[in-house]
Formats: structure tokens, sequence, C-alpha cells
């Protein structure tokens, strides 16, 4: 019998030899305030306590390891081991609370580092390391040795990297890498599906995120590029540098990520690098700063056919769009790079060098379409469009189309465009302190009129229904069918120039209770009196009477849903002279189509109506002051529910 129980047991042994033997996943638990490294690690009650301890355990698919929540956690988390598909290895958290902090100490060059490791999950974490005493320092770092091959699956999921500070502006967020070829190299390295999402970048000496895939040459035919790249719903603040770059990388998908301020030094928002096919579209990136750079997106050299869509951009020095390519490089190019249905508010401010568009040495094939550029910049010049020969090349096959440059404040000048070697301008608009150039073939001059010109959000720049703009574009080919908001674009109709197709919007881009009313009216305030004309010559006060010969207005719908108000008896038309509250009210001689001379009606459903006013703001209301008498005067007024600020307009 004992021997067959040996022979037993030889087999077995064999047979796990032969197939390996599995070892079953577990969750381990970490307390930074009541654990113990002499625990097990396998509950709350027996968690683990340090990071010192958690670099010496191996850990396999399917492990978690989670950390206490409101817990700091000091020291370099070097992890041990990887995951499967389908059961990565995952770092959490547990309880409630703040997110648990791993805290890298001074001496370590990250809170996080992953070397030779794949399918892993990080969430619910925050990374810090802020140490002046060193040059670099990183929240995560990933370094992926030569001759590893594919890693797979790397995700960050509502992870903070906050506070990641050294000497320099070479700190990362996040910092992941592979190994560069050598006369040993015989498999490239590359990564399989790199997502970061939901996160939190901020008080960073340099940039957000940074991948770099080194593997392979494209002269040499060898590039491997990483591939299924995601970038989305992530915020910076802050950042020295940008919010995200990546270089190597096939068909990047970077998406509704928001950074205000990014690269507070220098830096562009979003930019590939040597990566093809990259789409960065639905992102806001705001106040990008830089003697160089400072631009919301940036197409950079050695890629094909990077698309930027859908994006917003304001306050950023440089610009709002770089593409660029560097001709001293014998193997650069930067071929295809499309900027279209993005909208930029005052942006490319920077003296001297400040632009909407800045294309710099051999680019080629770029498509600039059907943006909006908003700028309101006093005292200062802003480029629409410049161009420059980084290398001595100058940029070749440009078409810029549909665009809507309206400036209503500084001044502008368009830069070497006649370098330009196949420069197609077609039907964009040129409003205010902007002229078209002469390689325009058709200007269109007709002023936008945006919903809140002025406001600071992508909804601001909807242009009316009944806009003059309306069909005025020129058709291009495979326009991604969409506007930035969502509308249809036909491609076989003439669009409306800009960001905003109004041809297939079913929605009033203003209020929906906002008005139209025209023709000659009473305007009676909800306490009884009428609106009145108390003076005869321009720059006249208007009171507010029972009875008087001046009573009439003559409403004129500007088709932007805004109104002129004129007084029958003078002419003159209603004004608002000032902002905020209390801000005075006149009359005016003019016929021009200032926004001071503009009001918009709200139907307050009560057979009443508020008149507001848009010059600046659109809670900016006229209102009856005083004590509403025939001696009452009358104002603009910030938005309250009084009856002093309602009216009703009537035939008689």
């Amino acid at each position: 019998m004992k021997k067959l129980t040996l022979l037993f047991n030889a087999a077995s042994l064999a047979l796990l030899i032969l197939f390996g033997a599995t070892v079953q996943a577990a969750t381990y638990y970490v307390d930074a305030t009541t654990g113990n490294d002499a625990n097990d690690g396998s509950s709350e009650l027996l968690a683990w306590q340090t990071i010192t301890h958690l670099n010496t355990k191996t850990f396999v698919a399917g492990d978690n390891i989670l950390f206490k929540r409101d817990g700091i956690f000091t020291g370099q988390l070097n992890l041990q081991g990887s995951g499967s598909s389908g059961s990565p290895i995952t770092l959490g958290s547990y309880g409630t609370g703040e997110k648990p902090i791993l805290m890298a100490n001074d001496a370590d060059k990250a809170a996080l580092y992953l070397t030779s490791n794949e399918f892993i999950d990080i969430t619910n974490l925050q990374l810090t390391n802020n140490n002046d005493g060193e040059d670099v320092n990183y929240g995560a770092l990933i370094e992926v040795p030569a001759n590893f091959g594919e890693v797979n699956h790397i995700i960050f999921d509502n992870v903070d990297f906050v506070d990641i500070k050294g000497e320099t502006e070479k700190c990362h967020g996040i910092f992941a890498i592979t190994a560069g070829d050598n006369a040993d190299t015989v498999t490239h390295s590359n990564f399989n599906l790199f997502h970061v999402k939901n996160s939190d970048f901020r008080n960073i000496d340099g940039p957000g995120l940074k991948l770099r895939d080194r593997s392979g040459k494209r002269e040499e035919g060898t590039r491997t590029p990483t591939i299924d790249f995601v970038f989305s719903y992530n915020s910076g603040s802050n950042l020295e540098k940008f919010l995200a770059s990546w270089s190597g990388v096939d068909g990047a998908l970077v998406e509704h990520n928001y950074a205000d301020p990014v690269g507070t030094v220098h830096g562009n928002g979003l930019w590939p690098f040597n990566s093809d096919d990259s789409v960065v579209q639905f992102n806001d990136m705001r106040g990008c700063r830089g003697n160089a750079d400072g631009h919301g997106y940036d197409a950079d050299f050695n890629s094909d056919n990077s698309l930027f869509q859908y994006n917003f951009s304001q306050d950023c020095k440089g610009g709002a769009f770089v593409a660029t390519c560097n001709s001293e490089n014998a193997e650069a190019f930067n071929s295809g790079p499309t900027f279209r249905y993005n909208i930029s508010v005052n942006d490319g401010w920077r003296t001297g060098k400040g632009h909407s568009i800045y294309l710099n040495g051999c680019v080629t094939d770029v498509k600039v379409y059907n943006n909006t550029f908003h700028y309101a910049v006093a005292d200062l010049e802003t480029h629409p469009v410049e161009v420059n020969n980084w290398g001595g090349a100058w940029p070749a096959n440009i078409e810029i189309k549909n665009n809507i440059w309206n400036v209503t404040n500084g001044t502008t000048a368009w830069v070497n465009l006649s370098q330009i070697n196949g420069l197609v301008m077609d039907s964009n608009v040129y409003a205010g302190n902007v002229t078209a150039p002469s390689q325009e073939v058709n200007a269109i001059t007709d002023a936008p009129v945006f919903v809140n010109q002025g406001g600071s959000n992508a909804a601001d720049y909807k242009l009316y229904a009944d806009s003059l703009l309306s069909g005025r574009g020129v058709v291009v080919s495979n326009n991604g069918a969409r506007d930035y908001f969502g509308n249809i674009v036909n491609a076989s109709v003439d669009p409306t120039p800009g960001a905003h197709e109004i041809q297939t919007d079913t929605s009033p881009p203003n209020k929906p209770d906002n008005v139209i009313i025209t023709g000659v009216k009473v305007i009676r305030n909800a306490k009884g009196v009428d609106l009145a004309l108390t003076q005869t010559g321009t720059d006249a006060t208007k009171d507010t009477y029972t009875s008087s010969s001046n009573q009439q207005w003559n409403f004129i719908h500007l088709g932007n849903g805004n109104h002129q108000i004129v007084n029958i008896a003078s002419g003159h038309f209603l004004r608002q002279s000032g902002s905020g509250s209390e801000a005075n009210v006149d009359l005016y001689a003019t016929e021009n189509l200032w926004k001071s001379l503009q009001w918009r009606l709200i139907d307050l459903g009560t057979g009443n109506y508020k008149i507001i006013g848009v010059r600046d703001i659109a809670s900016e209301e006229l209102a009856l002051r005083g004590a509403g008498n025939s001696a009452g005067n009358v104002d603009i007024y910030t938005s309250n529910d009084w009856q002093t600020e309602e009216w009703s307009i009537t035939d008689q």
C-alpha cells in the first residue's frame, strides 16, 4: 500500500509539472494605520500595512490588491507579476473616505513602477511624488524592456495624479515607454490596449501623460506601433506642459478630455507624434501657454492622417491648432492632418506669433474647414493663418474652407500665405477686424450672429436658425457627416460656414421661451406704466409715463432672434449704454447692428415678457426703477423675478 501511494504521488507530481499548478487568485487588503505586515492580508482585519511588504510578493492573474481609503502609503510600489486575458491584477481601494494615496519617498522615481507587467488594472487611487530634490519624478512609470514583445492591457481608471514635482519640467503623471532598438533586438516591444480614463492630472511639473513607443523604424520596415490607445474623460490643471502626448501609436482615440490651464509654462494641449490615424475629438483645452507651442491642439510630424474634430479651445496663447514638420530630418513628414468643426475663442494672442492656425515646415495635404474662430483681445494682433518653413520647406496642398473668423477686438494679419504651394481658400467668413486675403476665392462678409458672443462655452457660438450664413459654404467630401453639436451635415448640400450646421438643427439655439415680435407696439410695465420717450434728440433718456404721444415702439426682428426697438416719434433706437446692475438705458440715432441696440424677448407665460439686453450677458434686463410713477426711471438690472422687470407688449 505504501509503495502504491508513493507511485500515485509521483504520478501526481508529474502531472503538476506537465500541466502547471493552478494558483488560486485572491484579494489582499492593505491598511496604512492598523495593518500589520505579519498578517496574511486576506481580510480587512488581517490587512498588510506597507508598500515595502507588497514589494516582496509576486501576484497572479485575478488578484486584487486593495488599499484602505483615507490612508497614505509611502514608497515606490514595484508590482511583481502579471494578470491574464479576462483576469487582470487589480490595484484598487476599499472602505469609505478619500482615495488612498500612494506617495513616493524622496529617493523614489515613481509612486507606481511597472516593468514586464501586463493585464494590470489600476483604479480609485491617488499617486503623488513631490520631491524638489530630484530632477524627474513620476506618478506612474512604465518601462518595457527590450525584446519583451507585446504588452497587453494596462488600464488606469479614476486615478488622480497629484503633486508630481521635481526640479525640472520633465516630471510626468504617467510616463510609459518601450525600449528602443539595439544590436540585440529580436522582438520589438509595444503596447496593445493602453487606456487612461476618468482620471485627473493636476499640479505636475511637466505633462499629464506621455506614451512613447520606440520599437522599430519606418524606414527599415520594422516599426511595431502601439495599438488600442485610449485617453478619455480625463481632466488636467496646473500642468507645466501638455495634458497628453503619444508617439509610436496607431489608431489613438483621445476624446472628452478637459484641461484649464494646461501648459502653464509651455505646451500644446493634446498632440500625436510619429503616430498614424489619431482621432482627437470632443475635447476642451483652455489656457495653453508658452513662448513656443501654447496651442490647444498639435498635429506633430512623422504622422499620417491626424484628425482633430469637435473640439473647443479658449485663451490659448499660441493658437487653436498647429501642424508642423521638421524638414531638416530627411525622413520627416506630416501628411493629411485635418482640423474640422472645432470652436476657438480668444486663442492666438501671443505677441508676434499668435494665430488661429499655424502651418510649419513640410506639412502636406492639410484640411482646415468649418471651424469657428472668435477673437476679442484688446490691443493684440492675431494671425488667422500663419505659415513658416521649419528646416527650409514650406507647407503644400492646403485647403481652408467654410471657416468663420469673427474678430471684434484686436487686429489681424495673414502671414506668408503666398509661400504655400497649392493653397485653396473658399467660402470663409471674415467679420469685424479682419479682411479676406488675396487667396480667398469666395469671401463672405456677412457677420455671424451668435447666441451669446463673448461667452466661454461652445453653445454660446451657435448661430441663429435664420442666419444670413445658412448654406453659404462649399461642399467638402468625407466631412464626417455631423457638426460640433451633432447635427447632420449632408454631403451633397452646401453647408453653413463654421462649426454649427443650422440647416439640420431642429432645436432652437436660444432658450425655448424666446419669442419674435414685429410691428408697432406699446410697452407697459407690470406696475402699470408705459415706456415713453421724454426727449427727442440723440442720446435722449426715457422715463415712464401713464400717457404720452411718444409711447409707440416699432419692433424689428433682425433674423437672429434679437430685436431692435425703435421709437416711432423720433426714429431713435432703444440702447443699453452700460452693463451690470443699474446700467443706463437711452436712445441712439444710428442704424448700426451693434449689440447695444439689440434686445431679446422672453415669454413668461403670464402675458408679460422680459426684455433682455444682449450687449454683454443674457441676464441684464430692462427694468422700471424708482417709485414706478410718472417719474420712474428705466435702466438695466441683473435678473430677478420682480414685477419691475416684467413688461406687456401689445398693439395698444
